[in-house]
């Protein structure tokens, strides 16, 4: 496990390479980096945090652990950002929570779906959806 741990800690890394400050665009950025990854950088390969944790998750304490931090990873990164995109008047700040638990969702999603054989053309179509999901959100 100690190399899924070491895989989050790159994955921290690069989730805070997207400031909160950026409001919906952030999140935006940060699924586009999941889709360069998934689709140009490591075809076929999807997440190795959930890849793991997806197939042991149930079984495997540590394993639960591991996908629990990157889930509110996840949320840790998102939920600041949306707070940011609010609090300017991007989106109703009513629904933030609903919005970063669907974020982490279609994230989590995306990743078995590029583990599970998913074309690039299918997963620049699924990439898309959530993109034009997110920016329905905007209400400026």
């Amino acid at each position: 496990y100690r190399v899924i741990e070491r895989y989050l800690d790159q994955r921290a890394e690069m989730i805070a390479q997207c400031p909160p400050e950026g409001g919906l665009d952030t999140v935006s950025a940060l699924l586009e980096m999941m889709r360069l990854e998934a689709v140009e950088l490591m075809p076929g390969r999807g997440c190795l945090v959930v890849n793991v944790t997806t197939e042991l998750g149930l079984r495997e304490e540590q394993a639960q652990r591991i996908a629990d931090r990157y889930r509110s990873m996840l949320r840790g990164a998102v939920e600041p950002a949306l707070r940011h995109a609010a609090d300017r008047g991007e989106i109703d700040g009513a629904l933030v929570d609903v919005y970063a638990d669907s974020v982490v969702g279609l994230a989590v999603s995306f990743s078995v779906a590029a583990r599970s054989g998913a074309s690039a053309d299918e997963l620049n179509r699924i990439a898309d959806s959530i993109q034009t999901l997110i920016a329905s959100w905007r209400t400026s």
